[in-house]
């Protein structure tokens, strides 16, 4: 993708297009995720600066059911790997 900042590359693990249901917009899946990404990332470059574009080397997702401890250790994950962002919860 190229974008004000330079260009950034991303790839989706299902190598087939394919195409949005029938309507006024007939580019695939594909086409439409790129403008998406394209919209998105110009934005953040625009917002915080080239310097700003600074991504985490790891992300880590913990999922669970309501009241499986989620929350109980987040705490202990973050000090054990060395966290020091806080976690985002949603």
């Amino acid at each position: 993708v190229e974008g004000k900042w330079g260009r950034a590359s991303f790839s989706t693990s299902n190598s087939q297009k394919t195409s949005v249901p029938e309507g006024k917009n007939s580019k695939t899946v594909d086409e439409n995720a790129e403008i998406l990404f394209t919209e998105v990332w110009n934005s953040i470059a625009e917002a915080r600066g080239q310097e700003g574009m600074v991504f985490p080397r790891e992300i880590m997702w913990l999922g669970g059911a309501p009241g499986s401890g989620k929350g109980t250790n987040t705490g202990f994950i973050m000090r054990e790997r060395g966290y020091t962002a806080e976690p985002i919860v949603v």
